[in-house]
């Protein structure tokens, strides 16, 4: 068995990759696909103003250190929509929450998940680039998928003709 395996080992391992590499790019296909699925049930329910509430921390561990990420929470009164803007430090959340200024954001409702984006962008553009987006990544998994198929086979096919003429031969 082994003297099997050293004799096909260039072949073996060349279907071997190559079929690791398809299925990497089938798992990409997955993402590019259900993206696209999400994006697509995106509907614009227009500008809403969120007001800062709170600050929000979070520890993170950057190449081995430790370092605090502050944060300032935003949020919409009458619906419940939040929406967190990462700061410089203490002394920026404390400004902000103390002036209370609001911003504007564009809501953009799925079923059960909702996102922000800035009001100048209009929702349909979101989605559109979004889309396009989505797109580019199945096409271009697909089209791997199939550059990897067709050299597997040709692989495949120019492995039998050898074989077949080396038991020619012999």
């Amino acid at each position: 068995m082994k003297n099997i395996i050293d004799k096909h080992y260039d072949f073996l391992s060349s279907i071997s990759i190559s079929i690791l590499f398809m299925l990497a790019f089938i798992c990409i296909f997955q993402i590019g696909y259900e993206r696209y699925q999400i994006v697509t049930k995106y509907k614009d329910i227009g500008i809403y103003t969120f007001y800062p509430t709170e600050k929000e921390t979070i520890n993170k561990v950057i190449y081995k250190r430790s370092a605090v990420i502050y944060y300032v929470k935003y949020t919409n009164a009458e619906t419940g929509y939040t929406w967190s803007r990462e700061v410089s430090g203490v002394d920026e959340v404390e400004e902000i929450l103390q002036m209370g200024k609001p911003i504007e954001l564009r809501v953009l409702v799925r079923e059960g998940a909702y996102t922000t984006i800035s009001p100048e962008q209009q929702g349909d553009e979101y989605i559109k680039e979004e889309r396009f987006f989505a797109q580019l990544i199945i096409w271009s998994s697909l089209f791997s998928i199939l550059i990897i198929l067709y050299f597997t086979i040709k692989r495949i096919v120019k492995y039998r003709k050898f074989s077949t003429n080396k038991l020619k031969e012999s």
